[in-house]
């Protein structure tokens, strides 16, 4: 529970714009074709994105996990 907050809080916080919309749409299941087209964004500017988020939640758990660890 406390990690799904932090990584929620990692997502508002720090992801803005087109690149928080996509991550959302991407957990609703959206394929990326589908995401990139109701952003209006390419498929490559989208894949980027999502890249992004996954790169900036990894070194969040990373953070989370070494806290729970040291609790």
């Amino acid at each position: 529970q406390v990690l799904d907050m932090r990584l929620k809080d990692a997502i508002n916080t720090e992801l803005s714009g087109k690149k928080k919309k996509t991550v959302e749409l991407l957990m609703q299941g959206y394929p990326i074709t589908e995401v990139a087209a109701k952003l209006n964004i390419a498929r490559e500017t989208a894949q980027n994105y999502k890249s992004l988020a996954f790169s900036l939640l990894r070194r969040k758990l990373k953070v989370v996990l070494r806290v729970l660890w040291i609790l």
